[in-house]
């Protein structure tokens, strides 16, 4: 049975059904197929009903984006629906300058609104290690407005926390074997330095990550900060733009979408959406609070030229 239903990027938000493929950058999940959404899509013209991603258009540049939707406009069928799920742009600067108008007037706004907003707005852009400072906000034994912060963030906000806090609490050793191959690396590079150069490229490929790293953090000494953040800035954590309802209107008319309207998380163009339970739980709540969720059609007959 060939699928009608496309989730692109879904990470742990996917639906089990011959109807649906589910895709992510990784794999972990037998069942999930790995793609590169910086590519060419690996389907035919006029594939899919509907293609579905959520939270991922932001992590694309925007010449990266422009092409992935040129990608999805592509392999929908005539009259196909493309639903987006992108963090809000105007509801976070909205709920900033609300907070920010409390503050200066006095109202008594509650502990860590104003700080869990700045993250929202700016961390996933300008971190430069795993989790940046949201993680670490997540991670206090006593997070300052609570509840604020789930309401902003939700389910997947909460799942972050003890996620989070699960994870600080564990202390990792070295082992012995890290230690011995670590000992080894230091005996070649100082006693057979012309050896070890020689061999160098297939010596790390063939070593544990982590004494890799540590090889190849004693080789390049300070250039190795550099290294790790330019790492870190490309693994696709970073959000690499943002949208608000007229900027992802204006992405999708470019690229030929008609019909273009902003949803909710429990509408679609596609009747039984709410079934699928992506956007929301089974209880009906939300699963990513203060997204902006858009749809367009693909115009009948019309047909995009891509040029990745």
């Amino acid at each position: 049975m060939v699928a009608k239903y496309l989730n692109l990027g879904c990470g742990s938000r996917y639906v089990s059904s011959d109807d649906w493929l589910n895709t992510d950058f990784t794999v972990h999940t037998p069942g999930i197929f790995a793609i590169d959404l910086r590519k060419k899509l690996p389907f035919q013209e006029n594939t899919f009903d509907l293609i579905y991603h959520s939270h991922v258009l932001e992590h694309l540049t925007r010449i990266d984006a422009e092409n992935f939707l040129g990608e999805c406009y592509r392999i929908l069928k005539p009259n196909g629906i493309l639903r987006i799920v992108v963090p809000d742009l105007e509801n976070i600067v909205r709920e900033y300058m609300q907070i920010l108008d409390e503050i200066r007037a006095g109202m008594g706004t509650a502990p860590g609104k104003y700080d869990w907003i700045m993250l929202e707005l700016y961390d996933q852009v300008a971190r430069q290690t795993p989790g940046g400072m949201m993680l670490k906000y997540l991670q206090q034994p006593e997070i300052p407005g609570y509840h604020y912060v789930l309401g902003r963030g939700g389910k997947e906000v909460q799942e972050i926390i003890h996620r989070a806090q699960d994870s600080y609490s564990v202390k990792e050793s070295p082992s012995k074997k890290f230690n011995s191959q670590w000992h080894r690396l230091r005996y070649y590079l100082y006693w057979k330095p012309k050896q070890f150069i020689r061999h160098l490229p297939s010596y790390l490929k063939g070593l544990p990550s982590v004494v890799r790293e540590k090889s190849i953090a004693m080789l390049l000494s300070q250039e190795y900060d550099l290294l790790k953040i330019s790492r870190f800035r490309n693994c696709g954590e970073i959000h690499q733009w943002m949208y608000d309802s007229y900027s992802l209107e204006q992405s999708l008319q470019s690229i030929g979408f008609t019909e273009i309207q902003v949803q909710s998380p429990h509408t679609s163009y596609l009747n039984n959406w709410h079934q699928f339970n992506l956007d929301t739980e089974s209880d009906g709540s939300i699963y990513k609070p203060n997204s902006l969720y858009m749809e367009g059609k693909k115009r009948s007959g019309n047909s995009y030229s891509n040029p990745i």
